[in-house]
């Protein structure tokens, strides 16, 4: 353990001497560097410009007057001419009434003769080469087709129902459980009546609310029988509206 505990006061002065050697370094350069001689500053006189003449002072512009607006020359009246003074009205003389004797009676027209006109095709001979085979005769126009006759209107009757078919339809039946639920409404159905008059298609176009009333009118008009359209005096199938109410009565 000796050793080691003089080993450590060894190097401390060690370091200590190299610190010192350092420092005495460091003031050495620095005495150095302040002993150099300073350098002489130059002054230079700058010579002082002379002052500028005073500008002299602005004379005042005189305001420039416009010249005054010239007037149209006033253009010439001409004299107005006097109106003619009326002459007086001069009377008219009648002629005195000729009698019979004087009177002549109108000449009468000379007879016109009849001029003689030369017909187009001398005048063609005359003026064409004498080979008059060439001259082609003017094409006849074509007969137009007699235009078609329109075709007469055709005549068309709607559906409907008898009142000896009205008598005979059943009516629909007012289902029990509608009447307890006191359901009550208008059903539009939208029925296809065929040429034989017997109804074939049944859509509701408008339900009453309930389906109960809405398919007891359904049963009921699929037996119905209609009197069926017509075309031209021939029966044909026509879709046909029918509104059946439902109404509960005290």
């Amino acid at each position: 353990m000796r050793p080691a505990t003089a080993i450590i006061p060894a190097v401390a002065a060690l370091l200590l001497h190299a610190g010192l050697v350092l420092i005495a370094v460091s003031m050495l350069s620095s005495s150095e560097k302040a002993k150099e001689p300073p350098k002489p500053i130059e002054v230079a006189l700058i010579p002082e410009a002379p002052p500028a003449p005073p500008s002299p002072p602005a004379l005042p512009v005189p305001p420039v007057s416009s010249p005054p607006p010239t007037l149209p020359a006033p253009l010439p009246v001409a004299p107005q001419a006097k109106p003619p003074e009326a002459s007086p009205p001069v009377e008219k003389k009648r002629p005195p009434p000729k009698t019979r004797s004087e009177r002549k009676p109108p000449p009468k027209p000379a007879p016109t003769q009849p001029q003689t006109e030369t017909p187009a095709v001398r005048f063609e001979e005359r003026s064409a080469p004498s080979n008059t085979s060439a001259i082609a005769a003017p094409a006849e126009p074509a007969p137009e087709p007699p235009a078609s006759a329109a075709p007469p209107p055709s005549t068309r009757t709607p559906v409907s129902i008898p009142a000896s078919y009205a008598a005979t339809n059943r009516k629909p039946e007012y289902p029990r459980m509608s009447r307890q639920l006191e359901e009550q409404g208008t059903v539009v159905l939208r029925v296809l009546v065929r040429a034989d008059g017997t109804a074939g298609a049944v859509e509701i176009r408008t339900s009453s609310g309930s389906p109960l009333l809405d398919q007891s009118a359904k049963n009921a008009v699929q037996t119905w029988r209609f009197h069926p359209a017509t075309q031209d005096g021939k029966p044909v199938d026509e879709w046909f509206l029918i509104p059946i109410p439902f109404k509960l009565q005290n």
